[in-house]
């Protein structure tokens, strides 16, 4: 029953122990689960900073293609006034010449008015030209600004996929860890269950082993009483025998009769010796030699020095019995 119960202790200790190790790793699972969320949601976060500054340079990029259409549509405006000036100019000048042809006095004044109108086309033809370069250019930025643009949407579109991903990803690592919390959780319980189911197991145990041991305190006092009972019948029996009382009277309850000690003389009958045996008592000795058991003291008085009191035998001392 012991060693059950030890074993009952040594089992209760290992499932705390295991109990604890499980809470422990269960608690470091959580505490990485944790991290790994708050790093998910600062990329998430960084992404969507990220983003954020891409549709702003988005937003920027639209209002400098906006204003460089506008300035393209400036230039064409003002070359086509340019043009029409110049259509204008030419039709002058082949009615200066048909003037001039028309009016040789004003020949002189005439060359000089198309010498003048000459250089102003000239300027003007050079002003269309460096219009012509500089609306190339800005269809050429324009082109450009485009492709940024371009490129732009798809880094904000390849920045949103990326998020998305890094959103479903930590809602399935949430949803495992949550459920593999909460499968701990249920084996924890269950060992816990199993754990008070034993520790009852072991108190019922207890109490049956105590019951045990009062029933068998119970039944080993019974005993002792009925071979005290019975020791006593037979010391009886042995007086009465060397006394010739009859074993039935004694049995029956009868008391022993006594008979008058002689009283002899020392120098005659010299001390005898008793080597004293397991369960020897004074009363007893006195019942073995004497025939009854109230002589005691007797023989308590004749080795008042080796006893310390009536009950100082000791197995293998030798009594002298006057």
């Amino acid at each position: 029953m012991a060693a059950q119960m030890q074993r009952t202790r040594d089992t209760n200790k290992s499932l705390t122990d295991a109990n604890r190790a499980l809470v422990a790793a269960k608690e470091n699972e959580m505490a990485t689960a944790r991290e790994e969320q708050d790093q998910l949601r600062q990329k998430i976060q960084e992404l969507t900073t990220a983003g954020e500054e891409l549709r702003r340079q988005n937003q920027r990029l639209g209002a400098d293609g906006q204003k460089t259409q506008q300035d393209l549509d400036t230039a064409q405006k003002i070359s086509a006034d340019l043009s029409a000036q110049l259509i204008a100019s030419r039709q002058a000048g082949e009615k200066s010449l048909a003037d001039l042809v028309a009016l040789q006095t004003q020949a002189a004044e005439s060359e000089k008015a198309a010498d003048s109108h000459n250089n102003s086309v000239t300027e003007l033809t050079q002003a269309n030209a460096k219009l012509e370069t500089e609306r190339d250019g800005l269809r050429r930025q324009v082109e450009s600004d485009k492709e940024d643009i371009a490129r732009l949407t798809l880094a904000v579109r390849t920045a949103e996929q990326q998020r998305t991903d890094a959103t479903r990803s930590s809602q399935q690592n949430t949803e495992t860890l949550t459920a593999q919390l909460a499968q701990m959780r249920r084996d924890l319980d269950a060992a816990r269950t199993a754990q008070t189911r034993q520790a009852e197991a072991s108190a019922t145990q207890e109490r049956e082993r105590a019951a045990t041991l009062a029933q068998l305190r119970q039944d080993n006092s019974a005993l002792l009483a009925r071979l005290t009972q019975a020791q006593n019948t037979l010391d009886q029996i042995a007086a009465a025998a060397r006394l010739g009382t009859p074993a039935a009277a004694i049995a029956s309850g009868g008391v022993v009769p006594t008979r008058p000690i002689p009283v002899v003389s020392t120098a005659d009958n010299p001390a005898r010796l008793h080597t004293v045996a397991e369960g020897d008592s004074l009363s007893r000795i006195s019942m073995r030699y004497y025939g009854t058991p109230n002589r005691w003291q007797e023989i308590f008085q004749a080795n008042r020095e080796a006893l310390q009191g009536s009950n100082a035998l000791r197995v293998g001392m030798q009594l002298r019995i006057p």
